[in-house]
């Protein structure tokens, strides 16, 4: 992305893949990102509420993988800790005195979300489709 482009808001009806509780927790994911890109408030709550969120939306979401026996089990699970641990390493960031999230930072979870939902969670929603989940 372009230094000088505008990073957007995330449309949750954009990446909403047919199946009511992951979609559900999946508009919350995005409403804590849109919340760290308008900056301001509380952010250190709100990285703080993503953390915790995202960390329970995997729990989730793994535990259908598990049950209905999603064979990239292992590789989903390992983007999920990645992710925590990256938003982890956000927690412990020294923010801006502007309470803005460093652009690229937002840029990152941006294109983490965007592109995990859309195309892994896409492949387990599908996969979860076909065992009648």
């Amino acid at each position: 992305m372009p230094p000088t482009a505008a990073l957007a808001t995330l449309d949750p009806a954009s990446l909403v893949l047919g199946q009511p509780v992951i979609d559900d927790e999946h508009r919350q994911l995005c409403a804590l990102f849109n919340s760290l890109l308008a900056g301001g408030g509380d952010l250190g709550g709100t990285i703080l509420h993503l953390d915790e969120y995202s960390r329970l939306h995997f729990t989730i979401e793994e535990e259908f993988m598990r049950v209905y026996g999603w064979p990239g089990f292992a590789d989903h699970r390992r983007m999920h800790r990645e992710f925590s641990d990256q938003v982890m390493n956000l927690r412990r960031m020294q923010l801006p005195s502007d309470g803005k999230v460093p652009r690229t930072v937002l840029a990152w979870v941006r294109n983490w979300l965007v592109g995990h939902i859309d195309v892994e969670d896409r492949a387990v929603v599908a996969f979860l489709a076909g065992r009648g989940a």
